[in-house]
């Protein structure tokens, strides 16, 4: 853990975030996006809270250059981590990964999710390598393996997307607390664009 992560969770634990840092969602005409002075590449680390009220919903959209982009989603109540890294032009094989969760979430339950891409671990035998996936409350799932030259850059999109933006996944219902990048240390209070979103009820 890097210091700038470990001065952003110091701040989180000893100071608080404020209420601007969580955002309820209707499901119907409400989403928000970030911007970001932070240069985010192959890896990133996100973290938040949620309580979800319906059992399908998007969370989390970002996209980058050459088609990246990348995405957290609720399915039947289950988590999916997805990020899609074609090579260029489209030729050849793509790269990215795409997870399940197996923990179905329930809902107006609040829940700490990570999800995270290229992410540095040691094996069993010792060994580094990496990992992308998806936790809930510290239960893990994960594929191992590294994505190379992904590309993903803000703005970041939370609780749904623009019209003209295909997902295929309805806009989410519920809240979404604390939103922060771990590996820079970026906590995210300050939309610059929302619609339809309030902050919660404290």
């Amino acid at each position: 853990m890097n210091f700038l992560t470990q001065l952003a969770l110091a701040a989180l634990m000893f100071v608080g975030v404020s209420g601007d840092s969580c955002f309820e969602f209707d499901g119907k005409d409400s989403w928000l996006y970030f911007n970001s002075t932070v240069r985010i590449s192959n890896t990133a680390q996100y973290k938040l809270e949620m309580v979800a009220k319906e059992e399908n919903g998007l969370i989390f959209y970002a996209k980058g250059k050459k088609r990246d982009f990348e995405a957290l989603f609720l399915n039947d109540r289950h988590l999916f981590y997805f990020l899609f890294n074609p090579t260029e032009y489209g030729t050849g094989s793509s790269h990215g990964t795409f997870i399940k969760h197996p923990k179905k979430i329930n809902l107006n339950k609040r829940y700490k999710v990570e999800f995270f891409r290229n992410k540095g671990f040691k094996t069993m035998d010792g060994s580094n390598t990496f990992k992308s996936g998806v936790k809930i409350n510290e239960a893990e799932a994960k594929k191992v393996g590294f994505c190379a030259d992904v590309q993903i850059q803000p703005p970041f999109y939370i609780g749904g997307t623009k019209e003209e933006i295909e997902t295929h996944v309805p806009r989410f219902k519920g809240e979404i607390l604390y939103f922060m990048e771990l590996e820079s240390g970026q906590i995210f209070e300050k939309p610059a664009f929302r619609q339809s979103v309030s902050e919660c009820p404290l």
